[in-house]
């Protein structure tokens, strides 16, 4: 099926498509509530992961004494609000904040994610329904512990989509 193939190719974390693949890792009946903890967890690819002397202050001060042990993802607020516009068709301020709970420097205008590991969102889609609303519902299996079945409800945007939610299958 082509529009399954294409879906997996947009969800695929492994081709660049980290965003849209981080967007199926929390559930959210709006695009407001998705977990940003989680769709950001891994950062920008492109971002330094080395901190400045004014980070490392800002970073001793606001996060745990075993923050230079682990790997530091800077979110610049702009950059969020960009994969935000671009994957849920809102900005930074718009969403609900959920999940956010790193540390905000604001002389960077950025968060600061320390961890270590990796998040992403192991799935197989199952099938892809185009809804007289012009929307798409994408039936997939989540892989995680315990395995979910989900529907992720889609909006076609110029060529690509926006998420509108991302429910498991019992609550639709």
């Amino acid at each position: 099926d082509p529009q399954i193939e294409a879906l997996m190719a947009l969800f695929d974390w492994q081709a660049g498509r980290q965003f849209y693949n981080d967007a199926l890792t929390s559930d959210y009946a709006t695009a407001k509530d998705v977990d940003l903890g989680y769709l950001f967890y891994d950062g920008f690819w492109e971002e330094s992961e080395v901190a400045s002397a004014a980070e490392e202050a800002f970073l001793d001060a606001n996060s745990s004494n075993h923050w230079r042990y682990m790997d530091l993802q800077r979110l610049p607020s702009e950059k969020m609000s960009a994969v935000l516009q671009e994957i849920f068709g809102i900005t930074l301020e718009e969403t609900n904040k959920v999940g956010l709970s790193y540390p905000y420097f604001e002389e960077t205008d950025a968060y600061y994610h320390l961890h270590s590991g990796t998040h992403y969102a192991e799935i197989t889609i199952n099938r892809a329904e185009n809804c007289d609303d012009g929307t798409i519902r994408m039936y997939y299996e989540r892989h995680s512990y315990p395995s979910v079945n989900m529907v992720a409800t889609l909006k076609p945007n110029g060529n690509g989509y926006q998420i509108l939610s991302n429910l498991p299958e019992a609550v639709q």
